[in-house]
């Protein structure tokens, strides 16, 4: 692994006491610090505030185990062949949380977790940029519980996956997951594997692979 990229800083999702690890003693014994490449983390500004804060307490730029860049809101950038463009998500504001669109070899993914029903912001740019996925996952947190802010469940996911085949950002070959489950949300996977059978949806599970 070499690069992250965070959507915000909530611990599910960025736990940065591991970072430690990296440090000599716990990763390295016999090497050069001038040969070891750092992971490089990317997420919004206030998201960074946290990696930096482990970076700095850890001294582990020193052992050139991790360096943070900002990642803008609708402003994309590369990474070892990929084009990432970060996208506004609903969650807690604090964090400024992102969604990401990623892109390589003329296929495109989008990544949306932790979110709720997108901002208008992202539907904008969605619709001005003329954004075609090859594969989208959605957060599905609460499944059947009705969900519209910080997180989605099922009726969201369909309403979200409507809007973007509305807009062309879509089409009848895109594949669309559910992700990112809660026991919140009342089903083991062979039951909400059935729910999202008849729906038109795929159902992560760990280790899941999925060709696009």
């Amino acid at each position: 692994v070499k690069n992250l990229l965070i959507t915000h800083s909530h611990e599910d999702h960025l736990y940065t006491s591991d970072f430690e690890y990296r440090k000599f003693g716990y990763a390295y014994f016999d090497a050069d610090i001038e040969e070891l490449s750092p992971i490089t983390v990317y997420s919004s500004n206030n998201t960074g505030e946290s990696i930096e804060r482990a970076i700095k307490k850890g001294k582990l730029d020193k052992f050139n185990a991790f360096v943070w860049k900002e990642a803008k809101a609708f402003c994309s950038f590369e990474v070892d062949g990929y084009t990432v463009t970060p996208l506004e998500a609903d969650h807690d504001k604090k964090t400024r949380p992102l969604m990401y669109c990623v892109e390589k070899d003329g296929k495109k993914l989008l990544y949306a977790h932790d979110t709720g029903q997108f901002p208008e912001s992202t539907w904008q740019w969605l619709s001005e940029k003329r954004a075609h996925f090859n594969f989208v996952s959605l957060d599905c947190t609460t499944i059947i519980n009705e969900s519209k802010r910080n997180h989605m469940g099922i009726k969201c996911c369909e309403e979200t996956r409507d809007r973007l085949l509305e807009i062309e950002a879509a089409d009848e070959k895109t594949s669309f997951c559910l992700h990112h489950f809660s026991h919140n949300g009342k089903l083991i996977y062979d039951e909400l594997k059935h729910i999202a059978d008849e729906k038109g949806f795929l159902v992560s599970y760990d280790g899941a692979e999925f060709k696009i």
